[in-house]
């Protein structure tokens, strides 16, 4: 497994939506929110491919 690029510890379990770094937990993602001045979220207008265009991309970013 790929390690956390935050802390190097332990392997990652999330990517932020935003710049897509590879975090393992919350004190992490807290962290790197602040060191690299980062909202986490989702950019709703990136240009996305029509080859890489998908039903996940269509569906990210939504909440039920």
């Amino acid at each position: 497994n790929t390690p956390c690029e935050q802390c190097n510890q332990q392997p990652w379990k999330y990517k932020c939506p935003s710049c897509f770094l590879k975090t393992c937990s919350l004190p992490c993602v807290k962290q790197h929110r602040i060191d690299k001045e980062c909202s986490g979220e989702r950019s709703k207008t990136h240009y996305v491919s029509l080859k890489t265009y998908n039903e996940s991309t269509m569906m990210s970013g939504k909440y039920y």
